[in-house]
């Protein structure tokens, strides 16, 4: 009797391991786009691991990460939106998939090792921590002097504070020529901004809260 249990045990447990590297696999091959301000789409994805998550995080009750986690959620997308993934995931879900990844990891661990056990904490506190540490670096990849991309919001924001009554014709012909990259993004939103009827000083006041403080130059500062 105990060896067609654990053939049936066997068999269950690689039939489900198929099925998620086969959704996980489904996952890599999608495609993922943001909507610039322009509303053209740019293609950007999310993590297969947090994309993976995502689908159960929209399966949880709204009262989870409701009441006094807004303000944690809201901070959240605020990040998300400098980091340039708006539109993907809000600060809600990315809480959520912490739950889920966290979860799932504990899960796993604790049938590898039967019980409680450091691989189980290990992989639990990993795959928790693991959406947060991805968002911290897709910010760092958008800041200031970063390596990996252009300074998003030193000196282009106090030039264009000074770029008197011609600023909106100037921003246009920058984003008409400029390649899309993360400071390209953030003057075509600033041009649409001012477009929308905001004035300059709010368009550069929330650039500069979207990329966060900038490195002085010459004593100046955003407004």
């Amino acid at each position: 009797m105990a060896l067609p249990l654990l053939i049936l045990t066997l068999v269950l447990t690689a039939v489900s391991v198929g099925g998620v590297i086969y959704c996980l696999g489904c996952l890599t091959q999608q495609v993922q786009y943001v909507i610039l301000a322009d509303g053209r789409r740019q293609e950007r994805s999310l993590p297969v691991l947090i994309r993976a998550a995502l689908p159960f995080a929209a399966l949880t009750p709204n009262f989870v990460f409701a009441g006094p986690w807004k303000a944690g959620a809201a901070r959240l997308d605020r990040k998300i939106l400098s980091a340039g993934f708006d539109g993907l995931v809000t600060g809600r879900e990315l809480m959520l998939a912490q739950l889920w990844l966290g979860g799932v990891g504990l899960a796993f661990g604790l049938l590898l090792g039967r019980g409680i056990n450091v691989v189980a904490l290990i992989l639990a506190i990993g795959l928790f921590a693991y959406p947060r540490m991805w968002l911290k670096g897709a910010l760092a990849a958008r800041a200031p002097g970063h390596p990996a991309g252009p300074a998003v919001c030193a000196r282009p924001a106090d030039a264009l504070r000074r770029g008197g009554a011609r600023l909106h014709e100037r921003l246009s012909k920058i984003v008409d020529r400029r390649r899309m990259d993360a400071l390209g993004e953030e003057l075509m939103r600033v041009f649409h901004i001012i477009k929308l009827g905001r004035t300059r000083r709010q368009a550069l006041r929330e650039m500069r809260d979207r990329c966060g403080p900038a490195r002085p130059h010459g004593g100046h500062s955003t407004p």
